[in-house]
């Protein structure tokens, strides 16, 4: 019975409010939701043919503990022409997976940005079977040619691990992002393969990848790594709560030294502007969003060493709403007004983005 009805379940789409039919084809933004894979890939079908391509997408679930993946969309002049959504058990590994990838990556898919996706489970003693088809790859094609590899690697013991990544990254690979569900972490990472397209090679120094720990002990790891030279690839929270983990690389004869610092105060409710004040006071004093070391518990920041080297002062704002359409016309207004999108939060009654404006310094009295 539980089977039938969550096969049922699996069926229904769960649309926010008003979602594509209150904004139309002419919105900038569309934010859609839905209940599983097959029906998100069907919303973004809907919406390729509207010229709308991924900004970021995250799963979560609704006020009653449904689950609910969101996904945010920005309508450009050359969108994809079709997504493709995969739901997967935990492993890029599998067979069925590794063939899906490679035939989507050869027909001109490739991961969208913010399309790796996994939907958190806080209770470690759950069986297994209640990890399955958690994590979902998003993917959207373009008319440009170009076709794609994929590849993952499984953390299992750290000098393996690092020597298959280092030999990734010199081939050319791309560290796409994470996933950690508490039993599995995996770095999933993606390389042109067209003939004639740009082949990038790392010349990396070496990899570190930071456990899960206390905050303060965290702290402390992403101080030591940035004093070695070490920027953040990717980042993702753990299942249960604590620090995220966090992929870092160094690039030989790279001099450029960087400072992390992390807020802790994840932007939920009640929080929010708070949140804001501790970005605006960070933005004031050279630090920016480090977009890789940006998870939905934790936000990295990150500035050069040296004064000379840091960016102008930026500005940030937490923009909030409980309806679908309330949300992209928000984001509109502040792109407007010259904010560029950073990052999606999705709570059970709540969308928040976190936007970024770049502000001239200040000019100096003579």
């Amino acid at each position: 019975m539980k089977t039938t009805l969550l096969a049922v379940l699996s069926l229904l789409l769960v649309v926010g409010p008003g979602s594509e039919a209150a904004d139309g084809p002419q919105a900038r933004y569309r934010l859609l939701t839905a209940k599983d894979a097959e029906g998100l890939e069907r919303r973004l079908q809907l919406a390729a043919g509207d010229g709308y391509t991924m900004l970021a997408a995250a799963q979560g679930g609704d006020v009653t503990g449904r689950p609910k993946i969101t996904a945010l969309l920005e309508r450009v002049e050359e969108g994809p022409v079709a997504f493709r959504v995969l739901a997967c058990s935990g492993s890029l590994q599998e067979p069925a997976i590794r063939d899906a990838l490679a035939t989507l990556g050869a027909e001109g898919y490739r991961l969208a940005p913010g399309g790796i996706t996994a939907r958190k489970i806080e209770d470690v003693w759950l069986p297994e079977s209640a990890y399955e088809d958690q994590m979902l790859l998003i993917l959207e094609k373009f008319e440009d040619g170009a076709t794609f590899g994929f590849e993952s690697l499984a953390f299992g013991e750290y000098d393996p691990f690092y020597r298959a990544l280092d030999e990734r990254r010199a081939e050319g690979y791309d560290v796409i992002g994470m996933w950690n569900t508490g039993r599995n972490l995996q770095i999933v990472l993606q390389q042109r393969t067209d003939e004639g397209a740009p082949r990038r090679v790392y010349a990396v120094d070496g990899h570190r990848l930071l456990m899960m720990a206390t905050q303060t002990v965290l702290a402390g790891k992403l101080e030591w790594a940035a004093a070695g030279g070490y920027r953040i690839l990717a980042a993702e929270d753990p299942s249960t709560k604590g620090p995220p983990v966090i992929l870092m690389e160094r690039i030989a004869g790279s001099d450029n030294v960087l400072e992390y610092e992390f807020l802790d105060d994840v932007p939920v409710r009640q929080a929010k502007d708070k949140v804001a004040k501790q970005l605006n006071k960070k933005g004031r004093n050279g630090w920016r969003v480090t977009r890789g070391g940006t998870t939905a518990e934790v936000i990295t920041l990150e500035r050069p060493y040296e004064k000379a080297l840091r960016m102008p002062r930026a500005e940030y704002r937490m923009i909030s709403s409980r309806s679908a359409p309330g949300l992209p016309q928000l984001l509109e207004t502040a792109v407007a007004e010259g904010f560029a999108f950073v990052r999606l939060y999705v709570e059970p009654d709540e969308t928040t983005v976190l936007v970024e404006r770049t502000c001239e310094p200040k000019a100096v009295r003579k």
